[in-house]
């Protein structure tokens, strides 16, 4: 199991829930962060609600070696209403992981499992503001790239629409060369073949 896997899992899984979900988000902009340490969340969720939204961040691990080296999963947390470790079935312990940190398995078939729910945390709205602005300002293309494509879709429909209008003519046109054709055959004949058919 990769992570580009464990991605789409949850990706799927919030789709379903009616909620959004970004992957590598960044916890602000390059540029910002010179001389700091810039983090990147594996992924991050956001349930919407003007009254309790809901931002939650995961850190993917496909190792227990990658899981026992990483050491700044906690600097996560002033971004998120919510942080879980996201793992293949089973591969982290539910006591290896901070009473402030939830923990998600994913089975073989790519459903997911809570092992520990994670708690609410409080986000310090100051940080979060920078990497909401990321994705305000860096990950917004989605709408752009839809918007595109139902610019195509439409473009393709008028293509196809032009092209059967453009053979309705032909054939309209080939009609009309045939009525034009009998009409100018010499009524005897004319008449000789409507009796013959």
């Amino acid at each position: 199991m990769t992570e580009s896997d464990i991605i789409k899992y949850l990706y799927a899984w919030h789709c379903k829930r009616g909620e959004l979900f970004f992957p590598h988000v960044k916890t602000g902009s390059s540029w910002l962060y010179k001389g700091r340490q810039l983090r990147i969340l594996d992924g991050l969720a956001i349930k919407i609600s003007w009254t309790s939204p809901e931002f939650t961040g995961y850190e993917i691990k496909i190792s227990r070696s990658d899981f026992l080296r990483d050491k700044k999963h906690n600097e996560y947390l002033p971004y998120c209403t919510g942080f879980s470790f996201v793992c293949p079935d089973k591969m982290i312990k539910k006591d290896e992981i901070e009473e402030n940190i939830g923990l998600i398995y994913v089975k073989e078939d790519g459903s997911l499992r809570t092992a520990k729910k994670a708690p609410r945390l409080t986000p310090d709205v100051n940080t979060q503001n920078y990497l909401l602005r990321y994705l305000v300002y860096y990950r917004s293309g989605s709408n752009r790239e839809q918007i595109m494509a139902a610019a195509n879709q439409v473009s393709r429909e008028r293509r196809r629409a032009s092209e059967k209008e453009r053979k309705a003519r032909d054939f309209q046109d080939r009609f009309y060369e045939l009525q034009n054709n009998y009409y100018n055959i010499p009524h005897e004949v004319r008449k000789q073949y409507e009796k013959e058919s």
